[in-house]
């Protein structure tokens, strides 16, 4: 499935950049199969386990998540919420004893799309309020190595996304309000191996008919995000990769991490690194990288 053309353009691009580590997959929906290929420094390949830190990749497998897993349970208001048009704020430093309350604050209420983690923790709150635990909505059908920061098993090994406090961040979550929050939210928090979100969409599309559920959606007019997944906007320029259909979906995270899928190919694709790294607000040369390989993964 991946082939020394896919593999040299990954290689190409990631010397390139100052990050280091990357991972790739291809999944095949119909067959049920996926192929990895893997670099950390210097452009080696290895097959070491990483788990690398998915941050808002987190909002698709849980909230999104949840919405295939228990659709009866979500009012208008919780979907407004969740594809991003109930006019909460982006984003706001938050406090472990405070959080609920700030982002209770807010009436939801129908507006333009604003991409949104305080929309994302408080979609969290208004789901425990009716199933009591956001993860176990879709704990099952996540494979082992897709876990919970705090849940990481001993001595694995995650690539350094930042500093925090003068420290650098290896192993515990990048985002700063998950971080102080410390407990399972929808917005980030979930670490996982290449072949463990592999395996995670593989179940969710077989398990939660991820697919079959996005396609009509995908077909009638929708605004950028989509029951949580988000969309493409223009074929061209999309960091899905040119190539792929109006009908594809899926999420990126702030660190470097993303996966699209066609809902029409039945394939999709995903990248993991550490892009935060040492520069967070380089982008040029990951979204390069993104938008190649998916160039790529859809031929």
């Amino acid at each position: 499935m991946i082939d020394q053309t896919v593999k040299d353009e990954f290689k190409h691009h990631l010397s390139q950049t100052r990050f280091g580590y990357g991972a790739y997959a291809l999944i095949d929906f119909e067959s049920e199969k996926f192929e990895t290929y893997q670099l950390i420094r210097h452009n080696q390949e290895s097959n070491l386990k990483i788990w690398f830190d998915l941050a808002s990749v987190t909002k698709a497998l849980t909230l999104a998540g949840a919405w295939l897993a228990k659709p009866e349970i979500f009012t208008d208001e919780m979907i407004m919420l969740l594809e991003h048009r109930a006019g909460l704020p982006f984003w706001g430093r938050l406090s472990k004893d405070s959080w609920r309350e700030s982002v209770s604050q807010y009436t939801p209420k129908k507006s333009e799309t604003e991409y949104s983690d305080f929309s994302a923790l408080r979609l969290t709150l208004e789901i425990q309020k009716k199933a009591s635990d956001l993860y176990a909505l879709t704990d099952s059908y996540r494979d082992p190595e897709v876990c919970f920061w705090k849940d990481l098993p001993e001595h694995s090994f995650s690539p350094v996304t930042g500093w925090r406090r003068g420290k650098l961040i290896s192993g515990e979550v990048h985002d700063d309000n998950c971080f102080v929050i410390g407990e399972k939210v929808g917005h980030a928090g979930l670490f996982g191996t290449i072949e463990g979100l592999s395996k995670t969409l593989i179940n969710y599309n077989r398990e939660l008919g991820l697919i079959s559920k996005m396609l009509p959606l995908l077909k009638a007019e929708h605004s950028r995000f989509v029951r949580g997944f988000d969309t493409v906007q223009n074929l061209d320029t999309t960091l899905a990769g040119p190539g792929c259909s109006e009908q594809t979906f899926g999420h990126t995270g702030f660190t470097g991490t993303s996966f699209w899928i066609d809902a029409t190919k039945n394939r999709g694709w995903i990248l993991l690194t550490n892009g935060s790294y040492p520069y967070w607000y380089d982008r040029l040369k990951l979204n390069a990288l993104r938008r190649s390989l998916g160039q790529l993964s859809w031929l």
